[in-house]
């Protein structure tokens, strides 16, 4: 996770990070999706293969993700940020024009992201090893944007990808460990994932509004 949300935050353009990380989660969901079919080669070549074709039912990230949630595989927190995720990425690849993580239309999408609040709280001072002032104030989201360190937005995008991809991985390892009950009971009660609770602690988090940070 921690690669990841590096390359799409250091390496990858906006447009960039927004593409690279939907093309991930897809494929992710793709695992997931199979991990719940059946395993016989039969079933996969004559069904699961054409519903996952390029010009299937299945082909869009859009229907893998509602299917996953009809299934029981995700829990709402999952399910909003990855729907939030898609359109974040829809806006990137069909707007002709510049856009980026800071432009005004994204800011309503990346301030219900489930990490926002958790984030805003995180990335002060403690990210980047910064020292606070002579009154013990550390600078401000909108001083390190200025100064270019890093854009606030982006971060809660990137950051909310590595962590629902995360959910999804150990998810899928779950069901695909035998019982796609085990991968029901995990997306509910996740928090209580040995392996995951860290990061079930972090989606969880309330949605609150970009107005409550200091940008």
């Amino acid at each position: 996770m921690k690669n990841l949300s590096n390359q799409l935050l250091k390496h990858e353009s906006d447009r960039g990070c927004a593409l690279v990380a939907h093309a991930v989660l897809d494929e992710a969901m793709e695992l997931l999706l199979r991990a719940a079919f059946s395993k016989s080669e039969a079933i996969m070549k004559a069904s699961v293969s054409p519903l996952l074709a390029v010009n299937g039912p299945l082909a869009t990230f859009w229907s893998k993700l509602h299917l996953a949630n009809s299934l029981g595989l995700l829990s709402s927190t999952v399910f909003s940020d990855l729907d939030i995720i898609r359109r974040i990425q829809s806006r990137f690849a069909h707007q002709k024009a510049p856009v980026n993580f800071d432009d005004k239309s994204l800011a309503s999408d990346i301030e219900k992201l489930s990490t926002t609040e958790h984030y805003g709280r995180l990335m002060k001072g403690k990210r980047y090893a910064l020292k606070p002032d002579s009154s013990g104030n550390f600078p401000s989201v909108a001083q390190l944007q200025e100064e270019g360190i890093l854009s606030f937005r982006k971060t809660c995008f990137t950051w909310s990808v590595g962590i629902n991809l995360t959910f999804l991985e150990i998810c899928t390892k779950s069901v695909d460990q035998g019982r796609i009950i085990s991968g029901r009971a995990w997306a509910k009660n996740g928090k209580r994932n040995k392996c995951g609770s860290n990061c079930h602690r972090k989606i969880r988090k309330h949605r609150t509004s970009l107005s409550n940070v200091d940008v």
